[in-house]
């Protein structure tokens, strides 16, 4: 339903007559101002100012993920988007509402070829139903008039129940509200069985969720709803939509297969949505599984789904001892232009990649004991570093790394890992490009690699790694260690159409980027890039890495190989950066 605008005025065929009393409409219980006019249009109740100031449109509660800004954005799609055009994706603010409920708010200005206007959606979600309200004003000095008409409003919490599964009443008593359901069933076999309350608990900063145990990444909060936990970053740009969502376990002897199949269905049904068919003819597709070093196994999917919107769901079933886990990652497809669209911040943006990757590679579980894994350097004596050589990689030789990590890990690419070493979680970047990693032994000089299923020689020869992946031996050298080194200068890359870039590095780690870092990102997520706008701040080299922090609080971190690289010279000719190995010339 579209309000139709005349000389500046909301105006719509209403009931002229005046009405003052106390409302009811689906669960809404309100206040009619004074003198507004109200009609039932479309299953949706429209009340209006007679002066055309503001008017409100009430919509039937319907039912909904229990994920706020979610279900802003799929409001927002609906009833603004797809109606008019809009000035922008408006900021999304989450607030408490009486009765359990939790309402969204958003507002932006939308126009047509005789007036600019000013909308506002506030969405209301609790336990898998969601209210709307949409407000039309002729400006955005009408907040006073919004505000009294929002003070007088109520959700009636008798007709709350979960859609989902109408058998279900979400309905507590006071004396009950403590204690969650203790029931659930066990995959296909549709036996009923007790299982422990999900609730979070904290302790020495781990969180605790059923049988959950993790800890949130810096810079996000978590959210707790009837049927998961839901983790997602303080801030977002505007219209993202970026989550991870612990589901409720269960004890299960089914395969990892069939429950991911579960997973699935589970997941679309709570968010109302359509699965979406992959190139496989399947709604989505078995990406990976395997057996952590912490002892869990785990199968990996990824599809789509549609919601007023496409979104993109990873999915991770993962079977802890009896029981089975699920892991849920969703994340909203974005669209730049014709060409690049399907873009999945979950996979392109690498600061949510490696979020994502180390949390999930990190799960503990409180029913099973998991071994302390040693932790992994790069530093060390005999082949523990990095060594850099010409390889053969995807039938080409090219230069090529090898990173002997003391743990016993090794990592074997035609790129660095793409952050540079600060910080890298070597046991889950090693389920997430296992092509890439592997193990080795070495002792008196000489050892064996295990990588990608195959074993191979190695060792050092008068200070060089000698490898033979294949029947031809290859030489590498070590790259010298980078840490603490300072530069000095400023140095150009080109960019997009050939624009020249510069960064300009000084002894006292201060650093001031014009454009280059950008480059240097080579994010595909170009919807945001941290190094946008270029900007000044520190510099610090450590673990082949540089860690750019800029003075407004972003952080960057770009490969730092070290090839050609002597530390004693701050200011080098050419200095090569990023995993993709990027020349930048001396000024």
């Amino acid at each position: 339903m579209k309000i139709v605008v005349f000389s500046g005025f909301l105006s719509i065929a209403l009931l002229s007559l005046p009405l003052k009393a106390q409302k009811f409409f689906d669960i809404y219980s309100f206040t009619v101002p004074d003198n507004y006019s109200q009609e039932n249009v479309e299953q949706s109740l429209i009340l209006s100012d007679p002066e055309g100031r503001v008017s409100f449109v009430l919509n039937p509660v319907k039912p909904a993920s229990d994920i706020p800004y979610v279900e802003f954005g799929n409001d927002w799609s609906q009833f603004i988007t797809s109606q008019y055009s809009v000035l922008g994706f408006p900021k999304r603010v989450t607030t408490g509402f009486p009765g359990g409920w939790e309402m969204t708010t958003g507002q932006a200005k939308i126009f047509n070829d005789k007036v600019t206007l000013w909308a506002q959606v506030r969405s209301f979600t609790r336990q898998g139903r969601k209210a709307t309200i949409v407000i039309f004003a002729i400006d955005d000095k009408q907040q006073e008039l919004i505000n009294e008409f929002m003070k007088s409003l109520s959700l009636t919490e008798a007709d709350v129940t979960s859609d989902i599964n109408p058998s279900v009443n979400r309905e507590t008593t006071a004396a009950d509200k403590s204690q969650p359901d203790t029931k659930e069933t066990i995959g296909n076999a549709g036996v009923t069985v007790e299982r422990e309350a999900v609730q979070v608990q904290e302790s020495d900063g781990q969180m605790g969720y059923g049988n959950f145990k993790f800890r949130i990444p810096e810079g996000w909060i978590h959210k707790e709803s009837p049927k998961f936990l839901e983790l997602f970053p303080k801030s977002v740009k505007d219209g993202e939509i970026f989550s991870i969502i612990l589901m409720k376990g269960k004890i299960s002897s089914a395969s990892l297969e069939d429950e991911l199949a579960v997973l699935w269905d589970e997941f679309a049904t709570m968010m109302g949505a359509q699965k979406l068919n992959q190139v496989s003819g399947k709604n989505f597709n078995v990406e990976d599984s395997g057996m952590t070093m912490a002892g869990w196994e785990y199968i990996y999917g990824r599809g789509d789904i549609r919601s007023s919107g496409d979104y993109f769901v990873h999915s991770y079933v993962i079977r802890a001892k009896e029981r089975i886990e699920r892991v849920i990652v969703l994340s909203k497809t974005i669209s730049l232009d014709a060409v690049r669209n399907n873009i999945d911040p979950t996979v392109h943006h690498y600061p949510y990649y490696l979020t994502i990757t180390d949390f999930v590679f990190n799960l503990r579980f409180s029913n099973l004991t998991s071994p302390v894994l040693p932790a992994a350097s790069a530093k060390g004596a005999g082949i523990t570093g990095c060594w850099a050589g010409i390889g053969f990689m995807g039938g080409k030789l090219k230069t090529t790394f090898m990173i002997f990590f003391s743990n016993g890990q090794v990592y074997y690419g035609s790129r660095f890992p793409i952050t540079g070493l600060y910080g890298l979680n070597t046991y889950a970047d090693s389920e997430r490009i296992k092509s890439y990693w592997g193990t080795y032994t070495f002792s008196n000089g000489k050892g064996e690699a295990k990588i990608r299923g195959s074993n191979f020689p190695v060792r050092i020869e008068s200070g060089k790694l000698i490898v033979a992946p294949i029947s031809e031996e290859h030489t590498y050298i070590r790259l010298p260690e980078v840490d603490n080194a300072v530069l000095d200068g400023t140095w150009m890359i080109t960019g997009e159409n050939d624009i020249p870039c510069f960064i300009t590095f000084r002894k006292d780690g201060t650093f001031t980027d014009k454009g280059a870092l950008k480059v240097l990102d080579h994010s595909l997520y170009q919807y945001y890039s941290i190094a946008e706008g270029g900007g000044s701040g520190k510099y610090a080299i450590k673990d082949h890495t540089i860690i750019f922090t800029y003075s407004d609080g972003r952080v960057l971190h770009i490969v730092f190989p070290g090839l050609e690289f002597d530390p004693s010279d701050p200011s080098p000719a050419t200095l090569c950066l990023s995993f993709n190995q990027d020349y930048l010339v001396k000024q």
